[in-house]
């Protein structure tokens, strides 16, 4: 006996500590799995050197061994048992002298040493080491909850023990199977699922020893418990939707062999399955359970397939065809059962299409039939899916049922229902694609023909349209069916004028297929006059879908930049704003040198334009074709070698381009150019001039930034000649063009030029801009300004608005003269000075350039990033803030100050302040910071300062009695006095109530900005409404003020005490927005109609959606009393109509059929069935409190009137049922 072996038995013979003493030495003092880890290697060494240990002893001592290894096996057991029922709390406690984790590690080794047991070739298997390994099986739940690498090593003991085929190996397998299954489903770990995967496979034939009802095969043994059953197939039926085994080859393999094992276990998988498809979780599994199904099927034999075929796969069919359908395709039943089908029916291996028509035949048929429009969908999409159906009857029974299979797609293509029509459109041509040689000819011909000429102008449903549109694309895809739709395509000309714009875009994309073709052509289908209209009115994605089409006409790549030019000509001429649409999409397909050439052609053109067009002498045209000639010589210098030009010069021709022979100067002439055809040629040079300047953004900045790593050398030499050439062009247009449209392309091009190369514009603009008349048009203004901001001469345009309005003020225009001297010494002494210049003075101007500059997002955004500008923009808000003063003192009657500044410009005043204020808010503040952190105080200021001044103009005066007693007093009034008096009134008051149009709409854009000032905001409205002004004109802004100050209030993060004082003033001011509303409706029921569907509607459902919607504390609380509030007027609507006209008052049927303001408050207030559920039992509530209140006589009406309003809702209303059911408990008003 060696050494080892000898070890080995005395230490087993001595005990459980002179064994882990023993496993220490062999480095197993933790736990391990025999074949994983870090140490695979080393592990698999020590079991492989206690397997050559056991082998070394004798069979005596190997008997010996194993009976005293089962003793200290059932000591170590006993132990563990005594400290789980102890528990962690009372370890220390007990008397073993183990801890639990001690004796997992010693279980874990005498694991280890059963393995080495019985791994060798001939392994010997006494009693003791079967009991050890029995135990170890049942055992395997408790070892579970305590240990994560003994159950495995239990397991692969298990399973080896199977393998070897072992005695009693039958009893090893139910616990592992549960462990193993178990521990699959719930570990992510992809690695070790393959594995144990894998070792489930090599005893999956132990699951024909259970029968999954509950009862066991074998009689030998321990019967196990019931419960183990139902827990293995539980575990199984989970395994069936588990993605590791319906991904992997093996996984399969395993689920279709129990697929198989009996009927029951058949029927408990697959309605596993169809849970988790009816439960959304399968759905990306759709094609994996197509795929089981097939292998299933093919591994079958003929009476199990027979099982499985009307089991699985015909139940998949019927419940496809039953499946509701959903426009997401993620959240659609019916499309989960098709993947699967699609799976099997896709397989034209015989004798699967035979399987595929026979289960088909007593669905398919009559689905098609069906009188549910979903159920003839879906049977069609099912039958498209597996055309064409294989009969196994032979070729005449294969015929009829190819006649049957068109007869059907026939009966689809014209049903009643547009979608069934558009679904058999897109099937019939798929079919025709995958399936030309099968399909008659004839049959081709006749459908094909009714799709273009008949359905493609289905008027009833664009989805038709659409349908026929993919149909033909999917169509295009077969090459044999070119030559029929290059007859029939031309048909479909008028489809890109379609209104609905699905149907247009797929147009689109069918003339971009037909493009591709060899034998049709795409001109020929729609004619390029009516692509180029609808290039005109479309929109951006079929705009860019039209470019890319066209794109190889207009800018064909295998010619030269003189055809693009000849063509760009060509395009304006016929639609010069699709043209214009054309080339700004287009320049992002070109690269840089092809985008300088053209502009270097353009800019030849349009020079020479200006050229043959000038009313010159003959000697002097002859000079300036020659200067012609020179500079276009001197243009294709940079392209072209030297040699070439002087080639040309010599010739009296010029080009360029890489052309393909030259071309005679007048070529160009006048004859082919037009003032409509310049502004298209100036406006394409602006696109490209644009895009070239984005590209390389050195054209616009120093000679030096030119040599960058992205641009070549070519290119760099071609952006030096656009900046030498282009300024003298620009100079000469300025001279000849004074239309807006070209103005307008020659100060856009200008402007992406530097300065510095076009002196003469640069240093006339501004003081053209200071010269401007007051009436001149803004466009020319606009074009000036934009060109100054480009320019980084912005500051320069904020100087003379500051100026201006400093020039304004009465101190610049007061100035003293000096005084005369007397003395004789002065009086005949000459002298000489300069006479100062006066400030001039343009509010006008001032007002509208700065207006301008800040309606303008770019130019007001680059102005903002200049920290010069910002210094005079914060003077301007100063003297901004002045023009405020005035506007307050106006308003109380005081002598003006400025005199230069009328009400109107005063009001402007007021709005371009508020204004800045909002802008410089963010300004003074970090951007970066959070908004709730800035601080408006200076917009609060503001905002009460304007609140003092002008209610305090109309304080406790009513509007109405005012204007009555006014007009009455002007008619009367027999001095100039009162009239002076009048006047004045009513110049303030239409002063207070112009500048109150100002006030609300900044207001609400402070809220939209960001900017908190919802107290300061409640505060003026308070005011408003205390001053008995007239709220009718500002209804509409009120309410969307009120709508933001609610979105505020939800949103922010205020104390309790801050929130119950906005919530308090919200819902004051909300009351009286809705007593405005009564009164209004009252005196004019057209005009508040038409107000409140404009301006009212929108921002009222959006404050009573967000209450109702937000389910936190806050809103719980105060929508019943929203919901109260816009209920009682409702109420009290329609309780006056009844009063006003008792005899008349008649029971209404809709919602539209009450007065005025109730049936617009009404669909607001129960815009869904939960809102309408809950309006309906607050009425209830409402009219019990009433009842207790009120006098009888009253409550006789307001019965009536609750009765009214619950006999609508209950039958034009989301939630009819809930107001019957509140309508049933109030008393009949006929019995009273």
């Amino acid at each position: 006996m060696s050494s080892n072996t000898e070890d080995l038995f005395t230490s087993v013979k001595d005990g459980p500590s002179a064994l882990q003493t023993y496993f220490n030495k062999l480095g197993a003092n933790t736990e391990y799995f025999f074949f994983g880890g870090p140490n695979r290697k080393k592990l698999r060494d020590t079991v492989q050197n206690l397997s050559e240990t056991l082998q070394a002893q004798s069979e005596q001592n190997n008997q010996t061994m194993w009976q005293n290894l089962n003793i200290v096996f059932i000591e170590l057991f006993k132990q563990m048992e005594q400290l789980l029922v102890a528990g962690d709390a009372n370890e220390n406690e007990t008397d073993n002298q183990f801890s639990l984790e001690e004796i997992t590690i010693l279980l874990n080794n005498i694991c280890s040493l059963c393995f080495a047991a019985i791994v060798g070739e001939n392994p010997v298997v006494s009693n003791e080491l079967l009991e050890i390994v029995l135990i170890f099986h049942g055992s395997l739940p408790v070892l579970s909850g305590n240990s994560t690498i003994l159950p495995k090593n239990i397991c692969k003991l298990c399973i080896t023990w199977w393998v070897k085929d072992l005695p009693k190996k039958e009893e090893l397998c139910l616990n592992v199977w549960i462990y193993l299954l178990g521990t699959i489903c719930d570990i992510p770990s992809k690695k070790q699922n393959t594995y144990w995967l894998a070792e489930l496979c090599k005893i999956q034939k132990s699951v024909g020893l259970f029968d999954l009802s509950g009862s066991f095969i074998q009689s030998s043994g321990d019967q196990p418990n019931v419960e183990d059953f139902q827990e293995l197939r539980r575990l199984i039926l989970k395994c069936s939707t588990h993605p590791t085994f319906l991904k992997q080859r093996k996984g399969q393999m395993f689920l279709s062999y129990i697929l198989l094992l009996n009927q029951d276990i058949m029927k408990g998988i697959h309605g596993a399955i169809i849970d988790s498809i009816y439960s959304m979780l399968g759905h990306s599994h759709g094609h994996m359970y197509g795929n089981l199904y097939y292998l299933t099927w093919t591994l079958a034999d003929k009476d199990q397939k027979l099982h499985f075929e009307e089991i699985c796969i015909q139940d998949v069919m019927y419940r496809a065809v039953c499946a509701p359908r959903n426009k997401v395709a993620s959240q659609c039943l019916f499309t989960s059962f098709q993947v699967i089908l699609h799976e099997i029916v896709k397989q034209r291996t015989l004798p699967c299409p035979h399987m595929v028509e026979r289960l088909y035949s007593p669905i398919l048929w009559r689905s098609l039939k069906a009188t549910n429009a979903m159920v003839r969908a879906n049977a069609a999409n099912l039958l498209f899916d597996a055309f064409p159906l294989q009969s196994d009857g032979g070729a005449d029974k294969q015929n009829e049922l190819l006649q049957r299979l068109f007869t059907a797609i026939e009966s689809l293509v014209s049903d009643s229902q547009p979608q069934i029509r558009s679904l058999a459109i897109i099937g019939f041509c798929q079919i025709f694609t995958k399936h030309w040689d099968v399909i008659p000819a004839h049959v081709i011909a006749i459908q094909t023909r009714n799709i273009c000429t008949n359905l493609a102008f289905d008027s009833s449903s664009p989805k038709v349209r659409q349908s026929v549109m993919e149909g033909l694309i999917i169509l295009l895809s077969n090459p044999f069916s070119h030559r029929l739709l290059q007859k029939l395509l031309p048909s479909l000309s008028n489809c890109i004028h379609d209104a609905n714009e699905k149907v247009r875009l797929f147009f689109m994309d069918l003339l971009i297929n037909v493009k591709k073709t060899d034998l049709i052509s795409f001109w020929d289908v729609c004619p390029v006059n009516n692509i180029i209209a609808q290039l005109d009115v479309d929109n951006h994605t079929i705009t860019s879908r039209i470019v890319d089409l066209l794109e190889g006409s207009f800018l064909p790549p295998d010619q030269n930049i003189k055809v693009w030019v000849k063509r760009c000509i060509n395009f304006y001429s016929r639609n010069h704003n699709a043209a214009r649409k054309f080339y700004l999409y287009a320049k992002d397909n070109l690269s840089i040198i092809e985008a300088e050439k053209f502009i270097l052609q353009l800019c030849a053109s349009v020079f020479y334009f200006l050229q043959s067009s000038s009313d010159t002498s003959s000697d002097q045209l002859e000079e300036n074709q020659n200067h012609d000639v020179r500079l276009l010589i001197h243009l294709a210098f940079f392209t072209f070698s030297l040699k070439v030009s002087l080639a040309l010069y010599c010739c009296g021709l010029f080009y360029i381009g890489h052309g393909r022979g030259p071309v005679k100067l007048h070529a160009m002439g006048p004859r082919d150019l037009s003032e409509n055809c310049i502004d298209g040629l100036l406006e394409t040079i602006f696109i490209m001039l644009q895009y070239v300047t984005y590209q390389v953004p050195s054209m616009t900045q120093k000679v030096a930034q030119d040599a960058q790593k992205e641009t070549t050398a070519e290119s760099r030499n071609l952006a030096k000649l656009i900046m030498t050439k282009l300024p003298g062009l620009l100079h000469n247009c300025f001279k000849k063009f004074h239309d807006k449209r070209k103005l307008n392309s020659l100060f856009q091009i200008s402007a992406c030029m530097h300065p510095s190369s076009m002196p003469v514009l640069s240093k006339s603009i501004l003081p053209k801009l200071r010269a401007l008349p007051d009436d001149s048009p803004d466009y020319y203004i606009k074009m000036l300004i934009q060109c100054l901001v480009k320019w980084n001469m912005g500051r320069e345009v904020l100087d003379l608005v500051h100026e201006w309005f400093n020039a304004s003020t009465d101190a610049t225009q007061t100035t003293s003269k000096p005084r005369r001297s007397t003395s004789s010494a002065t009086k005949y002494q000459k002298t000489v000075g300069f006479a100062a210049i006066q400030n001039e003075c343009r509010v006008k101007q001032a007002v509208i350039y700065l207006t301008f500059c800040m309606e303008n997002e770019s130019i007001w955004d680059k102005l903002l990033k200049d920290k010069n500008c910002i210094k005079i923009i914060n003077s301007i808000s100063d003297f901004l803030s002045s023009c405020t003063v005035e506007l307050m003192a106006r308003f109380q009657n005081k002598p003006p100050t400025l005199t230069k500044w009328d009400d109107k410009m005063l009001i402007s005043a007021l709005e371009l302040q508020t204004t800045l204020l909002g802008h410089m808010h963010f300004i003074h503040n970090k951007p970066d910071d959070p908004v709730t952190q800035h601080d408006p105080t200076t917009i609060i200021n503001f905002v009460n300062q304007i609140s003092e001044g002008l209610f305090q103009t109309v304080q406790g005066v009513s509007h109405s009695s005012q204007l009555e007693n006014l007009s009455t007093s002007m008619l009367s009034a027999t001095h100039s006095a009162s009239t002076e008096a009048g006047s004045n009134f009513l110049r303030r008051l239409s002063l207070c109530k112009k500048s109150l149009s100002v006030i609300f709409p900044q207001l609400a854009w402070f809220f939209k900005s960001g900017i908190q000032v919802a107290e300061t905001s409640l505060d003026f409205l308070t005011k408003f409404f205390s001053a008995d002004m007239s709220v009718t004109e500002y209804l509409g802004d009120i309410t969307s003020l009120l709508c933001e100050i609610h979105e505020h209030m939800l949103l922010s993060d205020w104390s309790a005490e801050e929130k119950e004082g906005v919530r308090s003033n919200f819902f004051q001011c909300l009351s009286n927005t809705f007593l405005s509303m009564v009164t209004y409706n009252r005196q004019n029921v057209d005009g508040f109609l038409e107000t409140f569907k404009l301006s009212v509607r929108t921002p009222l459902r959006k404050i009573v959606q967000q209450h109702f919607s937000l389910s936190d504390s806050e809103t719980k609380l105060s929508y019943p009393d929203l919901a109260r509030c816009v209920a009682s007027v409702i109420i009290a609507n329609i309780l006056a109509d009844l009063k006003s006209s008792p005899d008349a008052f008649s029971e209404a049927n809709k919602i539209s059929d009450l007065p005025t303001l109730s049936a617009q408050l009404v669909p607001l207030l129960c815009a869904t069935s939960l809102e309408c559920e809950y309006v309906t039992g607050l009425l209830l509530h409402m009219f019990n409190e009433a009842m207790c209140d009120n006098e009888k006589p009253y409550k006789t009406n307001l019965q009536k009137t609750y009765t009214q309003l619950l006999t609508v809702l209950s039958k034009d209303s989301k939630n009819r049922s809930a107001a019957l059911s509140v309508l049933s408990q109030l008393p009949d008003t006929r019995e009273q």
